[in-house]
């Protein structure tokens, strides 16, 4: 804040919690007698002061409000009088009960002996409190009509008016203020100046500008080539770059436009607020202090910087605690985000538990709103993501989960695969920073029911079902219910004659590890999924596997000379739409057990046989949350564990006779270990050893800090 020397003493007082106009007051007035003068901050006045107090003294009322005519009074309390002694108030009439156009000003002359009728540290107000307690005495409260201007400047419009009503006469520019135009100017570089405007010092204009009418532009800011801007209020400091428009807005110091900006009637940026090239912001719109609005961007909302919010981004997606972590509107704005940064169609599901049906509902509005189409596939389980998204061509879907009270929304690109880095960025930023804007009316999204689309999802389970039903007998349990009420009706057992083969088949219908069984035989998911690999290398195919998939894989693709897809976020580029479609074995536990079947079958060999010379594998898939700055866990990473491998995200730890990827998820405090063994127990006990690692780092550096 600036300092500048009035010839007074001021002292500010701190309210540990809100007092009202009138318990702030006493607040402030600790050890000070005597009569007070009460002044709104948001009033600019000229009223003879002096004046006005000698009427109050002379009166000896203990309160004197100080009262204007105004145009329109409903805003305000307007004043009842009776002689010059207020018997009451009518606080923000409609216009049927306007009686006067005389209201209270906010200007009170006070008493010493009003601070005694206010309590001490409570909450209490002058207009609610105070003074129906001094009406009760008929005589204690008086009113006097100033002579002069008066402007509230509570709001922003006023504001703005109140700027073009000083601009008009030419004795407000004080001469130390800068330049000011009271008639219309053109410069040598072609800039025009149309008045009443002011310039401050130091202002550059770039050429072919248009500044005014009724502009107040700050010392030392800087506009560019070609921009036009009217009826504006811009602080100091400041850059404005070529051809920008500026309409009725208020820029505070320090704020910085890119090119080809668009601010619209009412638009208000904050200290230090950038504005990405090619963006407009809509009329009315307010941008909080230090918040950047990415370039490209329409902005048809209020942004206010939500770097401190709770909810997580990271490379699945966002996630957070039910209704703190990630409230509903976080679940509205992330359904806005998706429909700007990707638009076309987006489809989603959910696990099914109330929380997330009713946070998935306002995700789906949120698109829709944006002008999205929103394929409802109401609920699903997670390994149903690919092939809803390969077989309905969607451009993202959403999948909203609840477990322990945590919150999550997984996004899936094309084909049901991960973003990529430059799309979840811009996702993150319309979700943060408000990069998108409302669908016209008329081009709102529609909303498709895919409820019974299950039933295009079961029927290629039945058809792979046909090729076994004869030979293979195929149980499959999940704590998910819902996995195993899909299987159930997708092998349709009639007669129940004893099969030659029966599988057993366990998962959890997500991400982690899954088990086959053969009589007292067991498999892990993924050695299962190394085998369905080769298989495929030995008859020319490529594949396309998840990235937390063994990376075994490779190591067969090449004894084969075949390729892997390896589907992560950070891939070199995504596999083909038709080769994920013949490869969803590899990303539904399903799909992957109903293949298996169909192999046993058509080799009539066990699946002991079949995966005797496969080697044992197991992937242990972890997420772990650090309590630290994102930051703070990457420069930790990186004592820890050193260089990672050029142009890799992972960094690589090998012990025990297992090896683990490592890597921080995004710009999130949340590390994913993926560790890789013959034996599950090496798995998780590598994994945990790197998350207590990476967990004492942190505790120790910030106690280094601290």
């Amino acid at each position: 804040m600036e300092n500048r020397d009035y010839g007074v003493n001021v002292v500010c007082r701190r309210e540990e919690k809100p007092l009202g106009t009138a318990g702030g007051v006493k607040n402030a007035l600790k050890d000070v007698p005597g009569d007070f003068l009460v002044i709104s901050g948001d009033n600019l006045i000229d009223f003879p002061l002096d004046a006005l107090r000698e009427r109050h003294e002379a009166e000896g009322r203990q309160v004197t409000i100080v009262g204007a005519e105004v145009a329109d009074p409903r805003d305000y309390g307007v004043i009842v009088a009776d002689n010059g002694v207020v018997t009451g108030f009518t606080e923000k009439p409609d216009w049927e009960q306007v009686r006067s156009f005389f209201v209270n000003t906010g200007i009170y002359f006070c008493s010493g002996s009003v601070l005694d009728l206010i309590p001490e540290g409570e909450r209490f107000d002058f207009a609610k409190d105070l003074f129906p307690l001094l009406l009760r005495k008929r005589g204690a409260v008086g009113t006097v009509k100033a002579d002069g201007r008066w402007f509230d400047i509570g709001g922003l419009a006023e504001y703005r008016e109140t700027n073009a009503e000083l601009l008009k006469d030419p004795a407000n520019a004080e001469p130390e203020a800068g330049v000011y135009y009271g008639s219309d100017s053109v410069d040598d570089e072609g800039n025009r100046i149309i008045a009443p405007c002011l310039l401050g010092n130091g202002v550059k204009l770039g050429g072919g500008a248009t500044v005014g009418p009724f502009c107040s532009v700050g010392a030392g800011t800087e506009i560019g080539r070609d921009c036009v801007i009217t009826d504006s209020i811009i602080g100091e400091n400041c850059v404005v770059g070529s051809a920008t428009d500026v309409h009725a807005a208020v820029l505070a110091d320090r704020v910085r436009l890119r090119e080809n900006v668009l601010l619209e009637n009412g638009a208000v940026l904050g200290y230090g607020a950038q504005i990405g090239r090619f963006t407009r912001v809509f009329p009315s719109v307010k941008i909080s202090a230090g918040v950047r609005v990415p370039p490209e961007s329409l902005v048809s909302e209020d942004l206010r910087d939500r770097s401190g919010v709770s909810a997580v981004f990271d490379l699945d997606g966002l996630s957070g605690r039910v209704w703190e972590g990630v409230t509903l509107a976080d679940a509205l704005r992330t359904g806005q985000a998706l429909a700007g940064a990707l638009g076309g169609k987006i489809g989603f599901g959910c696990d099914g538990d109330p929380a997330s049906e009713l946070y998935l509902s306002v995700c789906r509005c949120g698109a829709a709103s944006c002008g999205a189409e929103v394929y409802d596939f109401g609920r699903v389980f997670r390994g149903q993501i690919g092939f809803y998204a390969c077989h309905c061509a969607l451009s993202a879907f959403v999948f909203v989960a609840c477990k322990e009270g945590e919150i999550s929304f997984r996004f899936a690109g094309e084909s049901g695969l991960p973003f990529n880095r430059q799309l979840r960025r811009r996702i993150e930023d319309g979700y943060r920073y408000g990069a998108f804007s409302y669908a016209e009316p008329d081009r709102v999204g529609r909303r498709f029911r895919m409820e019974l689309f299950s039933s295009v999802y079961k029927a290629r389970l039945k058809k792979s079902f046909a090729a076994f039903r004869r030979s293979v007998e195929l149980t499959v349990e999940s704590a998910d219910p819902f996995v195993a009420e899909t299987a159930r009706e997708a092998l349709p057992y009639g007669e129940r004659e004893e099969k030659p083969f029966r599988l057993l088949f366990i998962t959890d219908g997500g991400a982690g590890e899954s088990y086959v069984a053969e009589d007292d035989k067991v498999f892990y998911g993924s050695a299962a999924l190394l085998f369905l690999c080769e298989y495929e290398f030995a008859r020319g195919n490529d594949v396309a596997v998840p990235e937390d998939a063994p990376e075994l894989i490779e190591k067969k693709a090449a004894v084969f000379g075949r390729k892997v897809y390896r589907a992560g976020p950070d891939g070199e580029r995504p596999p083909e739409k038709s080769l994920v479609f013949n490869c969803l074995w590899a990303f539904d536990g399903l799909f992957l057990a109903f293949r298996l079947c169909e192999i046993v079958a058509q080799s009539k060999m066990k699946l002991t046989e079949l995966l005797k010379d496969v080697e044992s594998v197991s992937v242990r898939k972890n997420i772990c949350v650090f309590d630290c700055e994102p930051e703070t866990l990457h420069r930790t990473m990186e004592a820890v564990f050193g260089a990672r491998a050029p142009g890799s995200a992972y960094y690589r730890v090998l012990g025990g006779g297992a090896g683990a990827k490592v890597r921080q998820m995004g710009n999130s405090s949340r590390v994913r270990i993926l560790s890789e063994s013959a034996e599950m127990e090496a798995a998780k006990e590598l994994s945990a050893e790197i998350a207590e690692k990476i967990r004492a780092a942190v505790i120790d550096n910030r106690n280094k800090i601290e």
